[in-house]
């Protein structure tokens, strides 16, 4: 269903990256930090950001993607910087399924 797939890719390229840098960068990495220290809370959030997509094979990638995000965020302190960039990982990810069907 063509209305579907554009409402699912506009999820997962705008909403998506918006909603879960809040989440994960804005607020479980600050406060975690707080509590054990920045190494412990990046390894933290970015197992329970793979984790939480409930995809196996994307496991390892995703928690790369949520340590770069994090050091990311760590480094500048904007959540914008990590949101473009889950955008385009997203954005990415998508155009390589639609190629590859």
């Amino acid at each position: 269903n063509k209305p579907l797939h554009q409402i699912y890719i506009a999820t997962a390229i705008f909403i998506a990256p918006l909603y879960e840098e809040i989440l994960f960068r804005g607020i479980l990495l600050p406060k975690i930090t707080q509590k054990i220290g920045l190494t412990k809370a990046l390894i933290i959030t970015s197992l329970l950001f793979a984790a939480l997509h409930f995809h196996l094979p994307a496991l390892l990638p995703l928690f790369a993607l949520s340590t770069l995000l994090s050091l990311v965020y760590w480094w500048s302190g904007s959540l914008w910087n990590c949101i473009a960039i889950h955008m385009i990982f997203n954005a990415g990810s998508i155009a390589f399924l639609i190629a590859s069907k």
